[in-house]
């Protein structure tokens, strides 16, 4: 699928998934794209399910990347035809119900359609944008194994110190210089490598045999937003389905946040999904209420219900 060039320059407001580093570096890529042509683009972080996702109406010249108009409703965007860039297993019927382009996790992620349909088609690309693409993707589809990995994981650091907001403003008025934001990224990473091996240590551990098998589950409190760093570390101790959690404030209500992560025996994405979340197959997530019981016991006692139903699904 090939986007247009008329069309793209049709957009005037870019909606892409945050807080998400995948989300924030596509935007980037798209900000420094039609800031070279000088082309005036308003860019609006979104994160799924809340009043603002929800609230979107269709209007002309719209592009979401890394995220969808809102999946209940987005029959009603027809009409407007956005252009939508998305990876996400769940939004791929959405994607290609808009005529946009959906990518799987093999190769793609935000980032690398953003470059892809976005930069490549109107300005040619420069390797370094291309690079931080490719980047991008290594660390938020977890390919833990890539020779990149290390890079990845601090390139996320510093996106998230900067945020978006900081990030696409540098883009736009171009002061932005990659060699400066990678030097300080990988600083970033050495501090926060440090603090996760402190979270994982106090994880806590369980073991559970269902079919005949044993599985390593655990469970932590994330107090400095690396909750996928953490797991990761817990993933590579041994275990084989992880859960964080941490409280946040989304549209004025106090929300529990948790990321599930996985190795291959068992289905972060299972767990997610039945509880009303999403995401990828080994690293997903969901949201339940602070009146919800967090307690280890509570979420250790989930765990093992998502292990019975996976194990159940199979035989």
């Amino acid at each position: 699928m090939t986007i247009s060039k008329e069309k793209l320059l049709q957009v005037s407001r870019v909606f892409f998934h945050s807080p998400c580093p995948d989300g924030t570096a596509a935007a980037m890529i798209v900000a420094d794209t039609y800031a070279g042509l000088e082309w005036p683009v308003k860019f609006h972080p979104v994160q799924y399910d809340t009043k603002f996702h929800e609230g979107l109406r269709p209007e002309p010249g719209q592009l979401f990347v890394d995220i969808t108009p809102p999946i209940s409703r987005w029959r009603e965007w027809i009409g407007c035809e956005p252009i939508v860039l998305d990876h996400h297993e769940t939004a791929k019927e959405v994607v290609e119900g808009l005529g946009g382009v959906y990518a799987t996790n093999e190769a793609h992620s935000g980032a690398k359609l953003a470059f892809e349909h976005v930069a490549l088609p109107l300005c040619g690309g420069n390797d370094e944008w291309r690079k931080f693409a490719e980047v991008a993707m290594v660390r938020d589809t977890w390919k833990k194994d890539h020779p990149l990995w290390r890079d990845a994981c601090a390139q996320k650091e510093a996106l998230m110190f900067f945020g978006s907001k900081k990030l696409i403003e540098q883009v736009q008025s171009g002061s932005f210089r990659h060699d400066q934001f990678l030097s300080f990224a990988s600083t970033l990473l050495d501090a926060s490598e440090a603090a996760s091996k402190t979270h994982a240590r106090g994880a806590h551990k369980e073991e559970v045999e269902m079919g005949g098998e044993k599985y390593s589950l655990a469970t932590f409190n994330c107090t400095n937003g690396n909750a996928s760093d953490i797991a990761n570390m817990l993933i590579n101790e041994g275990s084989d389905l992880v859960l964080g959690y941490f409280f946040t404030i989304e549209d004025g209500e106090h929300k529990v946040i948790i990321s599930a992560r996985s190795n291959d025996r068992l289905s972060a994405r299972a767990v997610a999904v039945a509880r009303g979340g999403g995401g990828h197959e080994r690293a997903a997530g969901f949201r339940v209420k602070p009146a919800d019981d967090v307690s280890p016991a509570a979420l250790m006692a989930l765990l093992k219900d998502a292990v019975r139903e996976q194990v159940l699904a199979r035989t």
